[in-house]
């Protein structure tokens, strides 16, 4: 007689389906772009690991942790050169100079 155990979505109990769980790793390129890749592979050029080794539902629960910012790095430094530009000036985004910049 088999004992019921815990099913999947897929069928399979939940011990069949961590021991055939495939591991992966999550990786990260220059841009600060994250993704999954599965860990016995070499990372693809241009990206290595990012610390995290585990299931695909670990692996993306630690990239939606740290990877806030979807924008590239690239993208992120150019905005953020042209912010500093407009603060050091006395226009403002809204084209007006700010009303204590007026004394």
């Amino acid at each position: 007689m088999k004992h019921s155990s815990e099913q999947s979505e897929e069928g399979l109990s939940m011990n069949e389906h961590r021991r055939d769980d495939p591991k992966y790793k999550v990786v990260v390129n220059p841009e600060g772009q994250y993704s999954i890749w599965a860990a016995d592979r070499p990372n693809p050029r241009g990206w290595r690991d990012a610390a995290r080794i585990g299931s695909k539902t670990e692996c993306l629960a630690f990239i939606r942790e740290v990877w806030t910012d979807m924008r590239p790095l690239s993208l992120q430094n150019k905005m953020g050169e042209e912010l500093n530009v407009l603060d050091n000036s006395n226009v403002r985004l809204n084209g007006n100079p700010d009303e204590n910049d007026r004394n």
